[in-house]
């Protein structure tokens, strides 16, 4: 073979294996996530054989490395397991039918603590699919995930019963289990499934999260329960929540599509909640006579509030808010405070609605069924809405009627009088603020109708008509001064 060739012959022979180089790292980028995974799963630098037990008060503490199970892992006693910035292999004999489902499982007894932190888990079956990792956790057990993340699909879940202490951080969880005194808490996390079994006094606190689809359930299985709920920077699909005496529920920017709240002698508190069809109710039986709702909106948008209560008495307090429809069924005596916020329509049945009012805007009107209403403060009505004050039903309505001079400053001492339907009059005369409260009596007969307010100034007489849907304060200007002589 002559020089010439010979080149040409290793030329072509760089080539080819160039090529197969190319082709090979080709195929391994290419390669399913399973085949990579599977590939990792030998690179173990611990193994355990079979399931890892810790018991009494055994520690075991995993750093930077990859350690592989063949088993379950289970602690009882006073054990601990520690993990942290490593990689952590379930291999298929880790994997059963367990109680929730397939999957492999963390079972944690007694007092034991498991933590986890930086961790990626490796949940592969013997089909070459991700797994599930169930946290079975009871007694006081207390469980920490601080960055844990499955790899490829796979999916962690918890089920939760008796006093455990749960915090999650910047953790996926598929689905959380919560019953009995658990305390749980959930921040900068993405969630799949919360359903809560609520039986004693459970504490859960969920800031943060992003949720894939969730829903919340609670039903208390006994009167005893006591139920805490801090939900803050969260986006919800559905919630319900049904809870005891002594209950508290505390909600904070947040993307509600549907609340639901059934409780007796509870503190709810929501804040900065948004959009979506939002109902929030309250019912109580003869069980309770004396139980009390404190219930306080600020910075929320709710389409429906229905408050329903029997045999209970409570506080409101709204701020900065917006309603399509305010719908009270109190039964019972339930006083608020209201600022800053509009109203599409408050309507009133089956009890006695106290309500002092700052900067208020009730935009379609009023209706009362077998109730009471008394309201006060600065509200503004539209000029013609609804008004429908059925049997049995009185709303007494109290005005600030502003008397100012010629130059808008407030007018001690000015005479006003009131003249209802009838004929009557009544005397006022404003402060030295220049206010006069107003007090006015409606109910199905008279809602409709008009008074006739009038005012003596020293310049003279000014009268205005005033109804149910006056708007308040109501400001009176003295006429100005008669012009003596001319130019």
């Amino acid at each position: 073979m002559d020089g010439t060739c010979l080149r040409r012959h290793r030329a072509r022979s760089g080539c080819a294996v160039l090529v197969a180089l190319f082709s090979l790292t080709l195929l391994v980028l290419r390669a399913p996530a399973p085949m990579l995974a599977a590939q990792k799963q030998y690179l173990c630098t611990r193994e355990q054989a079979g399931p890892l037990i810790l018991e009494g008060s055994q520690e075991m503490r995993i750093t930077k490395e990859t350690y592989c199970v063949s088993g379950g892992i289970e602690l009882r006693g006073n054990a601990r397991l520690v993990i942290t910035d490593a990689l952590l292999v379930f291999r298929e004999g880790a994997f059963s039918a367990g109680v929730w489902g397939p999957g492999a499982t963390i079972r944690v007894r007694d007092n034991a603590t498991v933590e986890l932190k930086n961790v990626q888990l490796y949940l592969a079956q013997a089909d070459g699919s991700h797994g599930e990792l169930w946290f079975d956790l009871r007694d006081s057990s207390r469980v920490l995930l601080d960055e844990v993340s499955p790899l490829a699909d796979g999916r962690v879940s918890l089920g939760v019963s008796g006093a455990v202490v749960v915090q999650i951080h910047s953790s996926p969880v598929h689905q959380l289990r919560v019953a009995d005194t658990a305390q749980v808490s959930i921040r900068d996390s993405a969630v799949g499934m919360i359903d809560v079994a609520i039986s004693g006094k459970e504490s859960i606190e969920l800031v943060g999260l992003r949720p894939q689809y969730y829903g919340l359930w609670g039903f208390p299985q006994s009167a005893e329960a006591r139920f805490s709920l801090r939900l803050e920077k969260t986006r919800v699909g559905g919630w319900s929540v049904r809870v005891n005496q002594g209950s508290q529920v505390y909600l904070a920017d947040c993307y509600l599509n549907r609340v639901v709240v059934v409780s007796g002698s509870s503190d709810v508190a929501i804040r900065g909640v948004r959009p979506g069809f939002f109902t929030a109710w309250s019912l109580r039986d003869d069980a309770c006579p004396l139980c009390r709702e404190n219930v306080v909106l600020l910075r929320t948008r709710v389409d429906v509030w229905y408050w329903w209560s029997q045999g209970t008495t409570g506080t409101l307090s709204i701020a900065d808010s917006e309603f399509l429809r305010l719908f009270l069924d109190t039964h019972s005596r339930l006083v608020s405070t209201i600022s800053n916020t509009t109203i599409g329509s408050l309507n009133v049945l089956n009890g006695h609605f106290i309500a002092d009012m700052s900067d208020v805007i009730i935009e379609q009107g009023l209706e009362l069924n077998n109730a009471r209403l008394d309201i006060s403060g600065r509200i503004t009505f539209p000029a013609s809405g609804v008004i429908g004050v059925w049997t049995n039903s009185r709303i007494d309505r109290e005005y600030l009627v502003v008397a100012k001079d010629e130059s808008g400053h407030p007018l001690p001492g000015v005479a006003l009088t009131v003249e209802d339907p009838s004929g009557s009059t009544g005397e006022y005369v404003t402060g030295q603020d220049g206010i006069a409260l107003l007090a006015l009596s409606f109910d199905n007969v008279n809602a409709r109708l008009t008074w006739l307010l009038t005012a003596r100034f020293g310049t003279g007489v000014v009268s205005t008509p005033i109804g149910l849907l006056t708007s308040s304060p109501v400001e009176l200007l003295a006429p100005l001064r008669p012009q003596i002589g001319g130019p």
